[in-house]
């Protein structure tokens, strides 16, 4: 079966869908922020992303921190590092920190 639009309003409203449906870069810009303040927030919160709690930090990492808050020290901040980067059909979320082997 085919479809034949002939109304110029039709047409145009589909011309303007198709158009800002080329670039998703505002929308994937937004959902990037919104979660790297979700990961953020989480970790401040002693979650990680699957919401389960971080396992408590050893006595030997206790002696090296002032404070027992996980992934956060003098040193290291990691939710400081989280970051995203939006284009126009994909959206990265990650650390700028590379990760420890092991």
């Amino acid at each position: 079966m085919k479809v034949e639009v002939v109304d110029d309003a039709v047409l145009e409203a589909i011309a303007s869908i198709s158009r800002r449906l080329e670039d998703m870069q505002p929308a994937l810009d937004l959902i990037g922020q919104a979660l790297v303040e979700g990961s953020h927030d989480r970790i401040l919160a002693g979650h990680n992303w699957t919401g389960a709690r971080f396992a408590p930090n050893s006595p030997a990492t206790l002696a090296r921190k002032k404070g027992d808050k996980p992934l956060i020290d003098s040193k290291s901040f990691v939710s400081s590092r989280l970051h995203y980067d939006a284009a126009r059909d994909s959206v990265t979320v990650g650390s700028s920190r590379p990760s420890r082997p092991g």
